[in-house]
């Protein structure tokens, strides 16, 4: 008896879902369009915008109340199944507040490290990349990043010289990756700026 009011539960879930993706397919001004042009405003939206993962500090900053890419997302899982590609291919991950490989890693959880092609970290994040493990068959920012093109170095003021950041971004360099030092950006930059957000986990 109760098995039978679950099944009849989840096929009236099922038909719902089913209805209101019909109904967001014919009145959505955006899901009217052509898939072409659909793949077009996502591009649009997401090119250029920074995604600020706050992790160690989730509750320094209030949310955004701001319309923002994920937001696009989370709209209704059609728009969600169509763009997420776009979004992490055209995406910078901002995860300069986060001090550790592993804790960027842990905030992004892996299948999403999966995805990311183009990323911001701080100095102490890069120099954790640019030393991987002797032992290590495959570097660890290999495993943890397959997707991964190109890297921002945030300047965190943890080294002194010029030659340390050097060594660093060659170290990384090294493994194939774009990578592109910011020395005088500021934080603030990130998470008040015209195309970034805070992503919270």
């Amino acid at each position: 008896m109760t098995g039978g009011k679950q099944k009849n539960n989840y096929g009236s879930i099922s038909r719902d879902v089913d209805t209101i993706t019909c109904d967001n397919q014919l009145n959505s001004p955006l899901l009217r369009l052509p898939g072409e042009i659909r793949n077009r405003v996502y591009e649009y939206v997401f090119s250029g915008s920074e995604t600020v993962v706050n992790y160690l500090y989730r509750n320094r900053w209030p949310h955004s109340k701001k319309s923002t890419p994920v937001h696009v997302l989370a709209t209704c899982r059609q728009i969600h199944h169509e763009a997420s590609s776009i979004f992490w291919d055209a995406c910078i991950i901002n995860a300069y507040f986060v001090n550790g490989l592993v804790d960027v890693e842990v905030a992004m959880r892996t299948s999403k490290c999966a995805r990311i092609t183009s990323l911001v970290v701080n100095e102490n994040v890069a120099w954790e990349m640019s030393h991987p493990s002797p032992t290590a068959e495959t570097p660890y920012i290999l495993q943890m990043l397959p997707m991964l093109r190109k890297l921002y170095v945030q300047r965190a003021y943890a080294f002194d010289t010029i030659e340390d950041i050097v060594e660093i971004l060659s170290g990384i360099a090294a493994e194939g990756f774009e990578v592109e030092y910011r020395p005088s950006g500021t934080v603030r930059t990130f998470e008040y700026g015209q195309h970034s957000q805070i992503l919270w986990y």
